[in-house]
């Protein structure tokens, strides 16, 4: 078993291989770590270079070309909103800043005062004009998307789809987000423990 912590998109990660050589995971773990940094230079809202805040900064002035990866995960996000019936909306970003969410999380722990900003509206989703043969998006003034959850999970899972034949099994933790494949390293069944979000001390 091999196992290895890193910090990326504002939370640690853990990768683990099971029935791997050395090599081979450290070979996979530093492709993770590199995939990781690119994801983040793409998705986070908290770069102001990366894709996410380029389409913020442009909303409302027009459509401008995106990568393959951010179409595709803009396009997974207005499908999964429509599916959920307007439960899940990635156009939250405004709202996430006037609730005291425009930092990282590190940041956001050290905070003192919390502003006391008025709660926004959350746009709907013909805010958003996704055009794929152009390869362009564009964002309605005033509105906002964040990726932020989405892009996580979906890193996982390319991950998991990456790495799935280096091992015999594995496991991807991510700030919340789990992927877990083939072998375990003890027993017949892979255990995942989650934190209570009220009593975080018990097991």
């Amino acid at each position: 078993v091999h196992s290895e912590t890193f910090r990326a998109m504002g939370c640690p990660m853990n990768v683990t291989f099971v029935g791997s050589d050395a090599g081979t995971f450290r070979r996979a773990l530093t492709e993770i770590i590199a995939a990781a940094e690119a994801w983040e230079q793409q998705f986070s809202r908290f770069r102001i270079d990366s894709e996410v805040s380029l389409l913020n900064a442009q909303a409302g002035i027009g459509p401008i070309s995106f990568s393959r990866e951010v179409m595709t995960l803009v396009e997974r996000a207005i499908a999964e909103s429509a599916r959920s019936g307007g439960a899940f909306n990635p156009l939250v970003l405004k709202a996430l800043r006037n609730a005291g969410y425009d930092r990282d999380f590190d940041d956001v722990r050290r905070r003192t005062t919390w502003p006391t900003s008025e709660a926004a509206a959350v746009p709907s989703l013909e805010s958003i004009t996704l055009d794929r043969r152009r390869q362009t998006i564009s964002l309605a003034a005033g509105a906002g998307i964040d990726l932020s959850g989405i892009a996580k999970g979906a890193f996982i899972d390319l991950v998991g789809e990456r790495h799935a034949e280096s091992c015999s099994g594995g496991c991807f933790s991510a700030g919340g987000d789990v992927r877990v494949w083939g072998e375990p390293p003890d027993g017949d069944v892979w255990t995942v423990g989650l934190e209570h979000p009220n009593w975080p001390e018990l097991d």
